[in-house]
């Protein structure tokens, strides 16, 4: 998911690109 969307938090994004939900 990306930056503004519902459900975006920063702390999923955990490169700081900007788009939550790296592959683990």
């Amino acid at each position: 998911m990306y930056q503004g969307e519902p459900g975006y938090r920063p702390e999923l994004d955990r490169d700081k690109d900007g788009v939550a939900c790296e592959i683990k």
